[in-house]
């Protein structure tokens, strides 16, 4: 866990820790990246998920936003174009001070022209790895899931069927319903994840599990998992959670009423953002004030 060996409020790189941040009362914003790395595979790999979350501890809100991976962004200090899930992998590959998160964090701070502190990385076995350790979770599925073709980890295909309504899931079902692409958009999968995510806090905060748990949580999760936050902002961050009210967690989704499909001259299928309805969304989701995204027009 880097990091999690120092207690001091300001981290290697210069950042001031999440205790002070809520001295000050600024906004704390914490990428969450999910890998798209399988168990048999290792190397360096593109970003499956993407989503900004913002805490207020001055008023005690949540914001969640979830970035589409195949929005297409200039990735900063290469001058390159790609679809945003490959600023990690460029990082990553061309050995970015900080790795592929340093990379992401920093490709959608200039995207959504907010400040990006913190980074919690997780792949596919970790994150079923969590659910599991709470003992499952319960999710209210709005429509039947059925995809034929859901890939099975080892380059196949399997089929995952989820009925219609309230469902108890353990960690490999939770990942599932996620990840299901089959049937519906990249938009209904990111706010399905949000649904995921807010299921886990539930969990999580209705077992009321000891702060003094954590180091041995992390240690379960061992490389699954990784982060630039220290034990003791990991301890500050529970601490708000359990003062945070339901009806003051906000989420949205960067979708199909501010972005465009289109294709690369490569053939590939992105997205290309409308940089002033994105504005507003982040103006509304992260109330203070932030700079006009800069995103391009079109593929180049």
């Amino acid at each position: 866990l880097p990091g999690s060996h120092s207690a001091s409020v300001v981290h290697a790189n210069g950042e001031v820790g999440i205790s002070r941040q809520q001295e000050r009362k600024e906004r704390i914003n914490i990428l969450l990246l999910g890998i798209d790395r399988r168990e048999i595979e290792e190397g360096p790999t593109r970003t499956d998920t993407m989503i900004v979350v913002s805490i207020d501890p001055e008023n005690k809100t949540v914001s969640m936003l979830s970035v589409p991976r195949d929005l297409w962004v200039l990735i900063p200090d290469y001058n390159v174009h790609n679809r945003i899930n490959t600023a990690h992998l460029l990082g990553e590959l061309k050995g970015y001070p900080g790795g592929g998160p340093a990379l992401a964090k920093k490709t959608v701070q200039y995207v959504l022209g907010i400040p990006i502190h913190y980074y919690v990385r997780v792949n596919f076995a970790g994150f079923a790895k969590i659910v599991d350790e709470l003992g499952g979770i319960t999710i209210n599925v709005e429509q039947h899931i059925h995809d034929e073709k859901f890939p099975d980890g080892h380059y196949g295909y399997m089929t995952v069927d989820i009925p219609a309504g309230i469902q108890k899931m353990d960690g490999t079902t939770a990942l599932q319903y996620a990840r299901v692409r089959h049937g519906s958009s990249d938009f209904d999968r990111a706010r399905r994840q949000q649904q995921v995510l807010m299921a886990i806090k539930d969990k999580a905060l209705s077992l009321d599990i000891p702060l003094s748990r954590i180091p041995q949580l992390m240690r379960t999760l061992g490389d699954s998992l990784d982060t630039d936050l220290s034990l003791s902002d990991l301890n500050a961050l529970a601490k708000l959670a359990r003062e945070i009210r339901p009806e003051n967690i906000h989420s949205a989704v960067i979708d199909e009423t501010m972005t465009t499909p289109t294709k690369t001259p490569q053939g590939w299928d992105v997205l290309i953002a409308d940089p002033e309805r994105i504005r507003q969304l982040v103006a509304e989701i992260f109330p203070d004030p932030v700079p006009t995204p800069r995103v391009t027009d079109s593929p180049v």
